[in-house]
């Protein structure tokens, strides 16, 4: 079987309406938007202390 690629973005301080693929129309995130696009989103992550 054939491994997956896995890409893990982690940013900090960034909202989800600083992102095209969120919807913000202001936003010129092309690469970010292709990955979010084509890959899966998980959206429930969170942080217990400050990273």
């Amino acid at each position: 079987m054939k491994q997956p690629n896995i890409v893990l973005i982690i940013a900090d301080d960034l909202g989800h309406w600083t992102l095209g693929c969120e919807g913000n129309a202001d936003a010129v995130t092309p690469h970010i938007d292709r990955l979010a696009r084509e890959g899966m989103q998980l959206r429930r992550f969170y942080c217990s202390s400050p990273v």
